[in-house]
């Protein structure tokens, strides 16, 4: 166990024991506790996603983890239904709906009537006021980080409710910094400890976020129509630099990339004779990428360490998606109620690479590629209530796809994956609730995984593509105990244990060109994972308006390396995940006050012939946000108090890790320092 997370543990026992009859602020009702506005108001929350926050014993979960439109859902609701577009994510959603346009957030645990829970065993729906008119929010935050740079975002949000029309829009113009930038250390020794380079490492890279995005909503054909659209262009650049002391000299890596994406889509819901509802959803996607990578190192330190002295990797795609959904919802009785579909969904990549190394060009495995998925997916499933304390949501999803690609090189593969479904949800009081889970999952295919891209361009290396990639699939089994106490307080604790198939991580791949590393699949394993959250209101031990809340979450995996026949970890995956949040809100003086902790990170990434291993100690951070008026917001932010390095260590070999030496290892500390973040947000209307 990670001790620097044992405060969440000794915090939840010491109020696991809670007197019940203190209960929540409201009284749940068919699986769903309702939290009106009012409850959120003492914390002064100044947007949806601020609100999502307080919400007790709620853990904010963004989907995509598993196939298909509906499975890889998030677990926030906004009316009622989830958001049809896919690049207007749910979380940019909240950020740009004011909290004084929440009317009060509905907390579904395990299932309730007229909702679909989508494989989340908990989700919360915020509903909005529907008052006649119009509103504005205009945002604008600016960043400066620890070498004296500023970044800056502009953004402003509008909705227009008026006779059953409303309409919504937003845009946004500007930058952020990638925190994992900075100064600090580089060296080098071989595999017996001797010196072979020394020096200092600066990263600095900056990503755009710029978007705007349009939605209109009216009653057609006894219905609700609700059509989307939505461009963003995301360039993202990135410049490393090393000026080395032993030897003299240095390199220089320019990383460029380029996202572009247009989206639109559409969502219908109608009602039918009280006890049918029909949902259909279309939605259609295009993307541009492009990836320019230019390293050049001074040719005396590549005749000491055995780099390259210039490597240009340019990468340039296609991509696209089309999906059309459709369920339907009957309400059997005032207890049971069940919900059936169907989706059809068809992905394409086209690719193009190019790879110079040294001047002479290299033909990369799956340089140039098409990729394509045909996937259609059916659904029944069933929610029944019998009493006050059961709640059963059981199903089965069936899926197809086939999945082929051509160009360099070429695969066509078939896929069916029965998914069935058991969630029980038992609440034996008001305050209370178990919830078991047993679940076949099927992850997302990245079509990224199957063409080439750069890794450690500098030393030469590039990683191949994986056209042959199997989705990953597991069985899980989840249990959670949940009590909420004091009004707002709540201790939740999850376990969950994973059968793992077919598990995606690092393989070789043999070309004429040479040995390359890629994704690939590399057989079962398992894994296992334990999680508690805490939401502590102070006001009962004499310190009203301090909120502590916090999670953590354990994990263990195992797998057989592919290299050398071992059992080990699964790649990239931290062992240990923790963060506590304790904030003090004043009304009266209209400001709130926090400190966010975020604990250390850890992951290994396991290659054929090289270990990386990324760590990131526990850093601090500190805001203040004062609302001289309901309808303007000010908010001071230092993140990063702790200045904690990154550190980076890589353990090269000369060949295959299991049969050659080690080579050389490479560690870099970068540190980034203290960003100060300033934020205004102003609502009108």
């Amino acid at each position: 166990m990670n001790f620097s997370a044992v405060p969440l543990v000794v915090v939840g026992l010491a109020f696991c024991a809670a007197d019940a009859a203190q209960g929540a602020a409201v009284t749940p009702a068919n699986g769903v506790v309702s939290y009106p506005a009012t409850f959120f108001a003492p914390n002064q929350p100044t947007t949806a996603l601020d609100i999502v926050k307080l919400i007790p014993g709620f853990v904010f979960d963004r989907g995509g983890g598993v196939r298909g439109y509906r499975g890889a859902a998030p677990n926030v609701l906004i009316d009622g239904a989830r958001l049809a577009s896919k690049d207007d994510n749910v979380e940019q959603v909240l950020r740009r709906i004011p909290a004084a346009q929440i009317a009060r957030v509905e907390v579904i645990r395990g299932g309730a009537p007229g909702i679909d829970m989508q494989g989340k065993t908990l989700i919360a729906n915020l509903v909005r006021r529907t008052n006649p008119g119009s509103a504005a929010t205009l945002t604008g935050s600016v960043v400066r980080d620890a070498q004296g740079h500023f970044e800056g975002v502009g953004r402003t949000e509008w909705q227009w409710r008026n006779d059953g029309w409303f309409f919504e829009g937003s845009a946004q113009i500007g930058g952020v910094f990638d925190d994992a930038g900075g100064i600090g250390p580089k060296t080098r020794v071989d595999g017996s400890g001797r010196l072979i380079l020394t020096g200092s490492e600066s990263q600095f890279a900056v990503q755009q976020n710029n978007n705007v995005t349009a939605a209109a909503e009216h009653e057609v054909a006894g219905g609700n129509l609700r059509l989307s659209a939505s461009f963003s262009d995301q360039p993202y650049g990135a410049i490393s630099t090393d000026t080395l002391t032993q030897p003299e000299g240095g390199d220089v890596d320019n990383y460029h990339q380029s996202q572009k994406t247009l989206e639109a889509s559409a969502r219908y819901d109608r009602d039918f004779h009280d006890r049918w509802n029909l949902e259909l959803v279309a939605l259609g996607q295009l993307g541009w990428d492009a990836v320019h990578d230019h390293f050049t190192e001074a040719p005396q330190v590549a005749a000491i360490t055995g780099d390259d002295t210039s490597d240009l990797f340019d990468l340039s795609d296609r991509r696209g998606e089309n999906i059309v959904s459709a369920r339907v919802r009957y309400e059997v009785s005032n207890t049971l109620e069940i919900n059936t579909g169907a989706e059809v969904d068809y992905n394409w990549l086209s690719s193009h690479t190019t790879y110079i190394q040294n001047g002479a060009p290299v033909m990369l495995p799956a340089a140039d590629e098409y990729v394509a998925e045909w996937r259609t997916e059916a659904f029944v499933l069933g929610n029944w209530r019998p009493n006050q304390i059961v709640n059963l949501d059981a199903g089965l999803r069936f899926e197809g796809s086939r999945l082929t690609s051509s160009g360099t090189e070429s695969s066509d593969q078939h896929f069916v994956y029965p998914k069935p479904r058991f969630l029980l949800t038992l609440s034996p009081t008001v305050v209370d609730q178990i919830r078991l889970r047993i679940e076949r999952e099927v992850g997302q295919l990245d079509f990224n995984n199957f063409i080439a891209s750069p890794l450690n361009i500098e030393t030469g290396q590039v990683r191949a593509g994986n056209p042959e990639l199997t989705p990953q699939s597991d069985w899980v089994f989840e249990v959670a105990t949940e009590r909420r106490f004091w009004d707002s307080g709540d201790l939740t604790v999850s376990a969950r244990h994973f059968y793992l198939y077919d598990v995606i991580d690092r393989v070789p791949v043999f070309d004429p060109a040479g040995i390359f590393d890629a994704p690939g699949n590399i057989g079962s394993g398992r894994m296992n994972e334990v999680s508690l959250a805490v939401v502590l209101p102070l006001d009962r031990v004499g310190l009203p308006g301090l909120r502590f809340s916090g999670e953590s979450t354990w994990r263990w995996s195992r797998v057989i390396d592919p290299t050398t026949g071992l059992p080990r970890s699964i790649s990239a995956l931290p062992p240990n995940t923790w963060e506590m949040h304790l904030t003090e809100s004043l009304p009266r003086r209209r400001t709130t006050f926090g400190i966010d902790a975020v604990g250390e990170f850890r992951s290994e990434n396991y290659r054929f012939d090289e270990i990386d291993i990324d760590k990131l100690k526990p850093t601090v951070g500190v805001f203040c946000e004062y609302k001289p008026r309901a309808d303007l917001a000010f908010r001071v932010e230092v993140r990063d108090l702790t200045n904690r390095p990154y550190d980076h260590a890589r353990l090269v070999y000369s060949g295959d890790r299991d049969v050659t030496p080690i080579d050389f290892i490479e560690t870099r500390e970068i540190k980034s320092g203290q960003y100060l973040y300033l934020r205004v947000i102003k609502s009108i209307g």
